[in-house]
């Protein structure tokens, strides 16, 4: 079977994940806001992320009420998200493997046709409730195991980029939990 990850280093967990059909690739203009959107949430998920694991660029002591702002206006984030996800038809998360190359899956009640058009849904963030919309052509079924791979077409370059930042931090934090995890075990 094809794998469209072609071996390069990918998200492997469980997201929300939708598709639905495309008659045809979207035009260049709506490739490019796809592609904008998709970066823009990328780059606030980022922003989140590195809130929460508390990285700063600047210690400086003067920042203790920007940072006290900063905590207030996450929590609202987070109560607006919640109410959001509540509202939200936000499908069941799917075993998944993804990167800017394509996505592999596992499950789900309909199965795409080999080399149809579609339109993949992945929503990365439990604090925010948007997804990444990615156009792709599928490229191979499994249907005894129900596994669908997908290979993405027209993600730019600074979009392929967010993801494989997004993959990497993804991939960053696994080994140091597995590191803690083995440090754990080891000392017992």
């Amino acid at each position: 079977m094809v794998d469209v990850l072609a071996d390069h280093i990918h998200y492997a967990g469980e997201l929300p994940l939708r598709w639905r059909p495309l008659e045809e690739l979207p035009d260049w203009a709506a490739l490019a806001r796809l592609n904008q959107a998709d970066e823009e949430l990328l780059a606030v998920i980022s922003g989140q992320e590195q809130m929460r694991d508390g990285f700063k660029e600047d210690d400086d002591p003067l920042n203790a009420r920007l940072d006290n702002l900063e905590s207030k206006l996450n929590l609202v984030i987070d109560l607006v998200g919640q109410l959001l996800r509540q509202n939200l038809l936000i499908p069941a998360p799917l075993p998944l493997r993804f990167n800017a190359d394509g996505v592999i899956w596992g499950g789900g009640e309909s199965l795409p046709e080999v080399d149809a058009l579609i339109m993949v849904e992945i929503f990365p963030s439990t604090l925010i409730p948007r997804s990444l919309r990615l156009p792709g052509r599928v490229a191979a079924v499994g249907e005894e195991k129900r596994v669908v791979h997908v290979a993405f077409e027209g993600v730019g370059e600074p979009l392929a980029d967010l993801i494989h930042k997004y993959v990497f931090r993804y991939h960053r934090r696994a080994v140091a939990l597995a590191r803690a995890n083995r440090q754990e075990g080891g000392g017992q």
